[in-house]
C-alpha cells in the first residue's frame, strides 16, 4: 500500500533534503557527465564539500565546462581541509591491491594551485580527473576526500556504444563498481583500525550506486495489436524481477547490481554501511549532449533550425532590399490602376514575390534540419533530470539516518509519463516552434528493448515520494534551458568583433605593447565567458528552486 501523498510535506522533505548536505563530505565518481554536473550544482549549492572523479566531460560543449567546474581540477593531494595525516591509510589499501588501467580512451566523464577549489556560500568543488579503473589514483583520491557519503555514477552509459565497444564498456561499468566499492571496503576499514584519526568522521556511512532501468531480463509476454502497439501497458519491472540486461551496456550495469549486493552481503552488512542501489529510467533535462540520445538529438536539430531560419532570414533581408524599389513600383502601379484590380491584390503580387524570394533562399540554403528518430515506437520512462537526482540525495540522508531504509529501488515516473519516443519528440517540436518536424529512420542491426516502465511504488511507500513534474513540463523546461544555452552562446561569441575591432584600432593607441593588447583581449573574453556561465546557472538555479518549491504549473 502507496503511503498517501501530501504536498507540503513533500516540499518540506525536498528541502531538508537539501539542507542535510551542508558541510557533508560528499565522493561523487562521473561528476562531469550530464547528471554528474547537475548533481554536483544540486550539492554545491546545498553547501556540501563535493569530491568529483571522472574523466574528462565526455562531450564538447558539455554542462560541466558551461558551469565552470573545469576552473577547480586539482591533484589528489591538492585537496585540503585535512585534519590527520593520511600517510598510513594510503599505504594500507595500496598494499591491499593496486590495479592499473589500461590507457583507454573513454567516454567516462589546469591549474596545479592548491586553491583551485569552488569556495564560498555554495559549498565546495574539488575536481580530480582519472579513469575509474586506475584503482591507484581513485585510492589516493578516496583517502584524500575523506568522504562519509559516495555515490556511484562513474560509466560507459550509451547503449550502441556498448555494442561497439564491449570489452571498455564491461570493463568501466563492472571493474569500476568493484574499485569504488574496495576503497569505500578498505577506507573504512583503517578508519576503525586508527582510532586516533577520527578527527572528522568514521568512514563511510551512506553508498548509493547508480544502474539504470535496464538491468531487468527483457520480459518476453509483451503482446502487440493489430497495428504493432503494446495491449498491456501495466506489464512494469519491479525491483525482484530478474536482473539480466540484454545489451552490453544493460547486462554490465546488472553485474554492477551483482558486484554491489556481493559487497554488501560480504563486507558492509558487518561494517555498517548503508548500500542502496538507484535504477533510473531515461532523464531529460538541459545540458545533455550526449549522442544517440533523443533529446540531445532534438536539441542539435532544434539548434541548426534556428540557425538554418536565420541564415534565410538573412539572406531574405538582403535580397528583398535590393528588390525594395520593384516592390514598391509594383504596388504604386497596381493601386493607380482605378477599380481594374480588386482591393489588396498589389500586396498579394508583392507577398507572391517575397513567397518565391524566400522559397529560392530555402532551395539554396539545403534541406531544414530534421529530428531523426530509430524507434518512434519504443516506450521509456522519461521524467526530468531532477526527479532521480532528488531522489538519489534522499535516499543517501534516508539511509545515513536510518539503515533499515537501504534497498533496490526502481525510479521512474508514474504510468502516464512513460510515452512513446514520437510523442516526446512531437512535444519538444511543438514546445520548440520555428517549424522543427522530424521523422523515423531505423537503421537496424542492433536491438534495443521496444518496452521499458518501472514500478515505483516501493520509492513512494518506502520515502513518501511521487513524481514533482510530468512529462509535459520536463520537455518544457528542456526547451527553456536550451534557449537559455542559446543566448549564453551568443554572448559569450560577442567579443569576436570586439576583438577584431580593437586589434586593428590597437596601433593607434600610444605606448600599448602587443602583451598588453592580449591581455586586454583576454579580459574582453573573460567577462563575457562569466556572463555567459551566470545565464546557464542562474537558469539551472531556477529550475531547481521550481523543482524543490512543487511548481508544477
Amino acid at each position: 500500500m502507496v503511503a498517501d501523498f501530501n504536498e507540503e510535506n513533500a516540499v518540506k522533505q525536498r528541502r531538508e533534503t537539501l539542507e542535510f548536505f551542508r558541510g557533508k563530505r560528499v565522493f561523487i565518481t562521473g561528476h562531469t557527465g550530464f547528471k554528474g554536473a547537475w548533481l554536483t550544482k544540486l550539492l554545491l549549492d546545498a553547501g556540501a564539500i563535493v569530491v568529483g572523479y571522472a574523466l574528462e566531460a565526455p562531450t564538447d560543449p558539455s554542462l560541466y565546462k558551461l558551469l565552470g567546474y573545469d576552473r577547480y581540477e586539482c591533484e589528489p593531494d591538492q585537496i585540503t581541509d585535512s585534519e590527520y595525516d593520511r600517510t598510513a591509510e594510503q599505504s594500507h589499501m595500496d598494499d591491499s591491491e593496486s590495479d592499473k588501467a589500461d590507457d583507454d580512451e573513454s567516454n567516462q566523464a589546469d591549474d596545479d594551485e592548491s586553491d583551485q577549489v569552488a569556495d564560498g556560500e555554495s559549498g565546495r568543488l574539488y575536481s580530480v580527473i582519472g579513469d575509474i579503473r586506475d584503482y591507484s589514483r581513485l585510492v589516493s583520491t578516496f583517502v584524500a576526500a575523506q568522504p562519509e557519503i559516495v555515490i556511484h555514477m562513474a560509466a560507459q552509459p550509451l547503449v550502441r556504444e556498448s555494442y561497439r565497444n564491449p570489452r571498455y564498456t564491461y570493463e568501466v561499468n563492472v571493474m569500476g563498481t568493484v574499485n569504488i566499492c574496495e576503497c569505500i571496503r578498505l577506507y573504512t576499514e583503517t578508519k576503525k583500525l586508527m582510532p586516533e584519526t577520527l578527527t572528522q568522521n568514521i568512514g563511510v556511512r551512506s553508498f548509493l550506486n547508480v544502474t539504470t532501468d535496464k538491468v531487468y531480463k527483457q520480459k518476453k509476454d509483451l503482446v502487440l495489436d493489430e497495428t504493432g502497439n503494446l495491449k498491456d501497458l501495466k506489464l512494469a519491472y519491479v525491483e525482484t524481477d530478474e536482473l539480466d540486461g540484454y545489451d552490453p551496456y544493460s547486462n554490465s550495469k546488472s553485474c554492477s547490481e551483482l558486484v554491489t549486493h556481493s559487497y554488501i552481503n560480504s563486507y558492509f552488512i558487518d561494517m555498517g554501511i548503508p548500500v542502496s542501489t538507484a535504477r533510473a529510467g531515461n532523464v531529460i533535462g538541459g545540458g545533455d549532449f550526449a549522442a544517440d540520445r533523443i533529446i540531445p538529438d532534438c536539441v542539435r536539430a532544434g539548434i541548426k533550425s534556428y540557425e538554418w531560419s536565420g541564415d534565410v532570414a538573412e539572406q531574405y533581408a538582403i535580397r528583398t532590399n535590393e528588390r525594395e524599389e520593384i516592390l514598391s513600383g509594383i504596388r504604386d502601379a497596381m493601386s493607380g490602376s482605378e477599380g481594374m484590380v480588386p482591393d489588396g491584390m498589389a500586396d498579394d503580387m508583392c507577398e507572391d514575390i517575397k513567397d518565391s524570394t524566400i522559397r529560392k533562399i530555402m532551395d539554396e540554403s539545403g534541406e531544414k534540419p530534421k529530428i531523426i528518430v530509430r524507434n518512434p515506437f519504443s516506450i521509456r520512462p522519461y521524467q526530468h533530470v531532477l526527479e532521480p537526482l532528488m531522489l538519489y540525495l534522499t535516499i543517501v540522508k534516508e539511509q545515513y539516518e536510518n539503515p533499515e531504509k537501504a534497498g533496490f529501488y526502481n525510479i521512474g515516473p508514474d504510468e502516464e509519463d512513460c510515452i512513446y519516443t514520437a510523442d516526446l519528440v512531437h512535444m519538444f517540436c511543438k514546445r520548440w516552434r520555428y517549424g522543427l518536424k522530424w521523422e523515423s529512420h531505423a537503421d537496424g542491426g542492433l536491438h534495443e528493448a521496444l518496452f521499458l516502465r518501472l514500478d515505483n511504488s516501493l520509492v513512494k511507500k518506502t520515502f513518501g515520494w511521487k513524481p514533482v513534474w510530468n512529462i509535459e513540463r520536463a520537455v518544457a523546461e528542456t526547451v527553456k534551458w536550451s534557449r537559455q544555452y542559446l543566448l549564453a552562446r551568443m554572448v559569450e561569441q560577442l567579443p569576436s568583433s570586439y576583438l577584431v575591432r580593437t586589434n586593428l584600432e590597437a596601433g593607434s593607441k600610444p605606448g600599448e605593447s602587443e602583451q598588453e593588447r592580449e591581455d586586454r583581449n583576454k579580459e574582453v573574453q573573460e567577462r563575457y565567458s562569466e556572463e555567459a556561465r551566470n545565464i546557464i546557472d542562474s537558469e539551472m538555479s531556477r529550475e531547481i528552486a521550481d523543482f524543490v518549491d512543487g511548481d508544477r504549473q
